[in-house]
Order: C-alpha cells, then structure tokens, then sequence
C-alpha cells in the first residue's frame, strides 16, 4: 500500500452491485435514478 493512503483505507470492503434483472427488456433503475427527470417544481427552484 502507499504511504499516502490512509490506514482505514485497507480494511474497506469494495462495493458489490445489486443483481440486475434477467429480461432482456427491463433496465434497472438505482435508488437515485428517475424515468422521469426533475418535476416543474424543483425546475423552478
């Protein structure tokens, strides 16, 4: 490891994804994404 690197930095856990869907038509969305966009509202904003 470098010198640089913080000691905590070796003891963290990689992320690992969420399965995906197995139909070849369907996309999964993450908790962050949206179909949609952003509502008038927050436009406004």
């Amino acid at each position: 490891m470098s010198r640089f690197w913080s000691p905590f930095v070796k003891d963290l856990v990689p992320y690992v994804p969420g399965e995906q869907p197995k139909l070849a038509r369907l996309v999964k969305l993450n908790t962050n994404e949206n179909p949609y966009g952003p509502s008038p509202k927050a436009l406004e904003a």
